[in-house]
């Protein structure tokens, strides 16, 4: 878990800074992404950590939900059911993020993925044209899914910290499967802080 926070720590800052530089347009974000990455300073190296970041996070991410599962943290409903929620939110702002570069992928990718909207019966075409802001993948599309990257974003932030306070609050489990009552434990700070510190910083 504190890995995770580490790894959207720098997500968050290396997301604000490359917003300050992208431009939300069909015309200009393949050419603006290309100057950041051969043109630009250090740029290149803010979008590559953005982008790796991304990877190390899911990954890390399994090996949490694979402990989760191990320890049956399931049983402590609360946790298990925002953390599950968060995975699911972390996987949607991901597919926004391949997006916005708008190369070909990016572009068929969207198309595609938002096409599936309109095989719901009924509200289909409805909720479609809502998402896309017209009748196909256009600048307004674009637009909307950048400022939907930046809003849920802050919804992560936002679930992270009631994901920490149920856990804080329920207690977390352990090999032993024991209470969290007990008196003879092992606290965070300094021995796993110190410990979650070095292996956040050999993977960086």
């Amino acid at each position: 878990g504190f890995m995770i926070s580490g790894f959207l720590v720098v997500q968050i800052i290396s997301g604000i800074i490359l917003s300050l530089l992208y431009v939300a347009d069909v015309n200009l974000s393949f050419p603006c992404i290309m100057e950041l990455t051969n043109d630009s300073m250090f740029s290149w190296f803010i979008r590559y950590v953005h982008i790796w970041g991304v990877s190390f996070i899911f990954i890390v991410f399994m090996a949490h939900m694979g402990r989760a599962l191990y320890y049956s943290s399931y049983s402590k409903v609360p946790v298990w059911n925002v953390g599950f929620i968060l995975y699911l939110i972390m996987m949607v702002e991901a597919f926004l993020g391949y997006i916005l570069p708008w190369h070909q992928m990016s572009y068929w990718a969207a198309t595609v993925l938002t096409s599936v909207v309109q095989s719901v019966p009924f509200i289909g075409n409805k909720v479609y044209n809502y998402i896309v802001g017209g009748f196909s993948v256009t600048n307004v599309t674009l637009m909307r899914v950048f400022a939907a990257h930046v809003i849920l974003a802050f919804v992560i932030i936002g679930l992270s910290v009631i994901h920490l306070f149920y856990l804080h609050k329920t207690g977390s489990n352990n090999p032993l499967f024991a209470p969290s009552g007990y008196t003879d434990v092992v606290h965070f700070h300094s021995y796993y802080s110190n410990k979650d510190f070095y292996c956040l910083m050999l993977l960086y």
